[in-house]
This record gives structure tokens, sequence and C-alpha cells, in this order.
């Protein structure tokens, strides 16, 4: 992971967390939540790779991303995904830099 200087983050991202709305359950049985923004923050945002492939018989597109945060020692990434515009990407995972410089996530967009 290498150190960014401020003028890399360029673009602006909101955090957005899953919170739940109410008694009741969905389809699934699972609480009734919807995602709500929690913090914006500017980030560097990097496309990675994109990939397609066949799911009930429709073709789906999936598209890695790469975003680098500045270092924020409450933020759990669990319940949480980011929008990027009109962009919404699902947290995979988090790397945590050891000097607590950047928090890196690795990201996908189902398109």
């Amino acid at each position: 992971m290498l150190s960014t200087k401020i003028g890399g983050m360029r673009h602006r991202v909101v955090i957005q967390k899953k919170v739940t709305v109410g008694p009741g359950q969905n389809e699934s049985g699972e609480p009734l939540s919807e995602w709500q923004d929690d913090k914006t923050v500017w980030a560097r945002v990097e496309g990675l790779r994109g990939s397609e492939y066949f799911q009930t018989q429709q073709m789906k597109a999936s598209l890695t991303t790469r975003v680098t945060l500045r270092y924020r020692p409450s933020l759990d990434v669990t319940d949480r995904r980011l929008k990027y515009g009109s962009r919404i990407l699902d947290i995979n995972s988090s790397v945590f830099d050891p000097k607590r410089v950047e928090i890196e996530l690795l990201c996908t967009e189902q398109a």
C-alpha cells in the first residue's frame, strides 16, 4: 500500500450503512432495512477489472474497484457500502495500513 498525497484523493464517496427500519421481515425472513448515508469522504477510486457471467440465464457484469480512504479508526465496514456518484459499490474486503495512514477497500459493482 502506497502512501497517498492529499491531491490523489480527488473523488467524493458516501459511506452508507444498513439500518433496520422497523418491525417485520422481507421475503427472505430478514429484518426490514434500508441504506442511509453515514459519512462523505475524499477517496481515490480505481477500476481494477471487469467480468461478465451468466446468472439465471441473464448476462451480468461485475466491476472490481479499489477505493482508498484516509485512515479512520472508527470505520467499521460491516453492513457498509459506498456510493460514488450514481454507482453503488459493495465492500468485499478491507486492508488497514499498519502506519494508520490509509484504508484500502476492494469493492464490487454489479451492473
